[in-house]
């Protein structure tokens, strides 16, 4: 697991149970999120010659490891 992604789900005491399966669910839900979010910000227009957006989706993916 990212460790970003399980620091934040042990602030949400979300990783209470590590062997009932949860742990993988919760790393999914949370790759899924930072995708869709990284995929908005792609989808961003472009203004000028600095795209910020793509920038910020780049940065974000980096942070929590997601593809």
């Amino acid at each position: 697991m990212n460790p970003r992604i399980a620091e934040l789900a042990l602030q949400a005491d979300l990783m209470r149970y590590p062997s009932d399966g949860l742990n993988q669910r919760i790393e999914r839900f949370a790759e899924l999120i930072v995708a869709d979010v990284a995929e908005f910000l792609d989808d961003l227009p472009d203004h000028g010659a600095h795209n910020y957006y793509k920038y910020a989706s780049l940065k974000v993916q980096e942070r929590y490891g997601a593809e």
